[in-house]
């Protein structure tokens, strides 16, 4: 699954426990995986998406649940 904003992408892989997080104003080719060192942007993004599944305006309204791999 994955959460895009104007400034960043997260994608996460819960199967491999992996996830790659980009900046996209200065890489809007998502070639510099800045997840090491960005860990607060990653919850707050998670976050976001969660939120986002809890609203009835979301297209993902019918997902119950994201794997939170923290």
């Amino acid at each position: 699954w994955g959460v895009r904003t104007p400034e960043w992408h997260l994608v996460e892989w819960p199967k491999w426990r992996g996830e790659a997080l980009y900046y996209l104003p200065n890489d809007p080719w998502e070639m510099n995986n800045v997840a090491s060192s960005n860990r607060a942007k990653i919850k707050e993004l998670k976050n976001l998406g969660k939120n986002s599944v809890k609203t009835k305006s979301s297209p993902l309204k019918n997902l119950t649940s994201i794997d939170d791999t923290e």
